[in-house]
């Protein structure tokens, strides 16, 4: 990170100032108040596939067909407070790794990105030296609360990460099968010829169905079970339309109904159609070796935990932000 200039260097001398230690008690000091919203739908989504909603079993498959594998990481830092608006430093990274006969090969410099930001209000902003990049967050009226701050900021560090995602995402050139940790809606905005890709998306705060049936049907699937394959349509937040199916990797009678189950999603073609129980079985082969000790074990498959584990080996230890803060 270099030692040119530090934190308190810049802004000890100000009054309206309060440094602090990367070490305080989270990422971010207000972001008990940030509460995950879910949200429902008022429809059942579009079956795409047969004439009901149903749950099938996965045919085995011998191998995974895919070869690429990309994934996003941030973390971020308190670094001071200019009055009680927080100050984070953030670094932001995606990487796309390729597999060859079983190997993970460490990203090029064109299948990796990363950086750091300071992310903080404009007047503050303008006063970050340009090498580690100032972020203005700017404000409306409204947002002027120490806790409307902070939620603006997790927002930009998110929008960053997925921007980074979406580059590489979009620069894949269907030399292989590429499989995203996450939606592909926004990449396929961005290229809409992406055909050999799929994205696994491991929460499932969007419902996509009313009907409680459909509900049960999705809750009860069996390991190695999958759900018809539905429209998701295009938002702004998500994208692009998608098809997409539920897949249960694993099962466990000692956790809930949402143990293991990902939703997946495909690009809304005639081909990714005709090969949904040929993917789903490449996501079930992916399942081993398990992602211990992480405790998504369930949901996140091995070559993802392989690209995240890249990604945060290469993010700035605590002392290093601790050497920036002086």
């Amino acid at each position: 990170m270099g030692d040119a200039w530090t934190f308190r260097s810049v802004f000890g001398g100000d009054p309206d100032i309060r440094i602090v230690a990367p070490t305080m008690r989270s990422d971010d000091d207000f972001e008990a108040f940030a509460k995950p919203v879910s949200e429902s739908t008022a429809l059942d989504a579009p079956v795409v596939e047969g004439v009901s909603f149903e749950v099938r079993d996965v045919p085995a498959v011998e191998a995974s067909g895919f070869t690429h594998f990309l994934d996003g990481a941030q973390r971020a830092w308190p670094v001071m407070y200019h009055g009680l608006n927080p100050v984070r430093i953030a670094h932001t990274s995606a990487a796309m790794l390729r597999r060859t006969d079983r190997e993970v090969e460490a990203p090029t410099e064109r299948t990796w990105e990363g950086g750091l930001a300071v992310y903080a209000v404009p007047e503050i902003a303008a006063r970050v030296p340009s090498d580690v990049g100032p972020v203005p967050i700017k404000l409306d009226e409204d947002d002027n609360t120490p806790i409307k701050v902070g939620d603006k900021i997790r927002k930009a560090i998110e929008q960053r990460r997925g921007g980074i995602e979406v580059a590489l995402a979009a620069g894949f050139d269907n030399d292989g099968w590429l499989l995203i940790d996450g939606g592909i809606g926004r990449p396929l905005d961005r290229n809409p010829g992406l055909r050999q890709v799929a994205g696994v998306v491991k929460t499932h705060a969007r419902q996509y169905f009313k009907s409680a049936e459909r509900v049960a049907k999705i809750l009860s699937m069996r390991e190695g079970q999958r759900t018809s394959v539905f429209l998701r349509e295009a938002d702004p937040a998500q994208g692009h339309e998608v098809y997409s199916f539920y897949l249960k990797l694993h099962d466990s009678e000692s956790q809930g109904p949402l143990f293991g189950v990902i939703r997946v999603e495909i690009p809304p073609l005639p081909e990714s159609l005709a090969r949904a129980d040929e993917i789903a079985g490449w996501l079930l082969v992916e399942r081993a070796p398990l992602s211990l000790p992480d405790r998504r074990y369930d949901r996140l498959l091995y070559p993802i935990h392989l690209v995240e584990m890249h990604l945060k080996a290469r993010q700035p230890t605590d002392a290093a932000i601790l050497g920036r803060i002086g």
